[in-house]
């Protein structure tokens, strides 16, 4: 993680359970999580057989369903067990029983990517930087031990990126990256075409899309 404790097989399990039941059963009903819980819901149990080694039973086998329930952010044990209690704001009443968890800012998040939380400013902009410790980063960078461990196949001490599909391998284009909250999607597309930012980061509405055509220095991508 990106405080510096390992991601783990309990991790992946905790995870899944949290997201069904942010309360992890000390409520009278559960409280899940508000995004997640339709993806979550397809898995039956996730349990850790070892430290990097997760069993997931489903209640349906398909792909369609698979991919879904491998969709999930993963969480730190050790960062959102600490927020399955009651939530308690003072002069607000809650209509159901909700967690720390669900109405939480998150203000100083913990990941685990190749890109890492730095700042932000609620509302205007919040900032990333690729995060030099992550094994993708390392072994784009030539550092070999990226993906030693101990106890891995002879494949694995081989290729430390052996499983992982091409289009993941390599590290982020860049050192920083900087996303600002824009008014509206075309506001978006002027900043790109000024040449205040380098790309949009969501969805573009119909509107929009013809005044690409007429940025010079703008264009569409799909897929």
């Amino acid at each position: 993680w990106h405080d510096g404790e390992p991601v783990t097989a309990d991790d992946v399990a905790f995870t899944y359970e949290f997201l069904r039941d942010t309360a992890m059963g000390t409520a009278d009903s559960p409280v899940p999580t508000p995004t997640f819980r339709g993806r979550v819901s397809a898995v039956a149990d996730a349990t850790a057989v070892d430290e990097t080694t997760v069993r997931l039973t489903l209640d349906e086998v398909n792909e369609a369903v698979g991919v879904r329930a491998l969709q999930v952010p993963i969480l730190p044990e050790h960062v959102w067990g600490d927020r399955t209690g009651m939530a308690t704001i003072a002069g607000f009443e809650f209509d159901t029983e909700t967690t720390e968890a669900v109405v939480t800012n998150n203000e100083d998040p913990v990941g685990s990517g190749p890109v890492r939380f730095v700042e932000a400013a609620p509302g205007e902009t919040v900032a990333f930087e690729r995060n030099p410790d992550h094994f993708l980063v390392r072994e784009a960078d030539g550092d070999g031990s990226a993906g030693s461990t101990d106890g891995g196949s002879a494949d694995e001490e081989a290729d430390p990126l052996a499983g992982i599909p091409e289009r993941f391998r390599g590290k982020p284009a860049f050192d920083r990256l900087e996303i600002e909250v824009m008014g509206s999607d075309i506001a978006a597309v002027q900043a790109v075409g000024d040449g205040h930012a380098d790309a949009t980061v969501s969805n573009l509405g119909p509107d929009s899309v013809p005044r690409i055509g007429r940025e010079a220095d703008a264009r569409l991508v799909t897929g």
